[in-house]
């Protein structure tokens, strides 16, 4: 039996069937869904996560930055309010069902409103966009999403916009952290927006909130309830 290779998507090199981690780049050699950012297994067909079949699906890996590229990206973060306390009431088998509905139904707003989702972290998806347009309609389409809604999922959002530090793949920066901060500040079927974002969309119908005391910031954070769409 000829022996099996993983080759990497990045750079081309062939690596050992068991390699999580290229030998010629570094680069991850797991598949992900392109859809919903779900890992899956070297056979599968279809993600385990939102059903997409994964032939010509599977998101290549970045290959390892040499140095960190500046971009201006808007950035949110989206999650379940009141999951930790959820997690402790459910079976394992119902906070799987739960996390998958979240999971399907960030994977449709993304195939209607675009953006990439970057990561899944638990409950909590991190998604950025090139225009605020875009992102502030996802957010909007996210947190009141008919599926969402009627699976009881108390789904907020934080936004930020501004410029970021892009590293294979993934953002860093305050324009991050802020998003990150706004969605834990958030109630639930709430959308945060930062004082960048509510500069790039004037005529969205939004509400100027009190001043926020946020973890990592030295002074109070100015930001915005954005309210359906323009």
């Amino acid at each position: 039996m000829a022996e099996q290779r993983r080759t990497c998507a990045a750079c081309g090199t062939a690596n050992e069937e068991d390699a999580r981690f290229c030998e010629g780049c570094g680069a991850s050699l797991a598949r992900v869904c392109a859809t919903c950012g779900v890992e899956a297994n070297a056979t599968a067909r279809f993600c385990r996560g939102c059903g997409a079949p994964l032939d010509g699906l599977v998101k290549k890996p970045d290959p390892p930055a040499a140095n960190p590229v500046r971009k201006t990206v808007t950035v949110m973060f989206a999650d379940l309010s009141g999951f930790t306390a959820l997690t402790q009431m459910l079976t394992p088998d119902e906070l799987s069902m739960l996390l998958n509905e979240f999971i399907a139904t960030v994977s449709e707003v993304v195939h209607a409103d675009g953006g990439r989702i970057v990561k899944f972290i638990g409950d909590e998806v991190m998604w950025v966009s090139s225009t605020p347009e875009r992102l502030g309609k996802a957010a909007v389409d996210l947190v009141n999403h008919p599926k969402a809604v009627e699976a009881g999922l108390d789904v907020r959002a934080g936004l930020g916009y501004g410029q970021s530090l892009a590293i294979n793949g993934d953002y860093f920066g305050t324009t991050v952290n802020l998003a990150a901060r706004l969605v834990g500040a958030a109630k639930p079927r709430q959308i945060l927006a930062s004082q960048a974002v509510r500069d790039e969309l004037p005529d969205w119908p939004a509400t100027a909130c009190d001043p926020l005391t946020l973890k990592g910031f030295d002074a109070p954070v100015t930001a915005y309830q954005l309210r359906g769409t323009p």
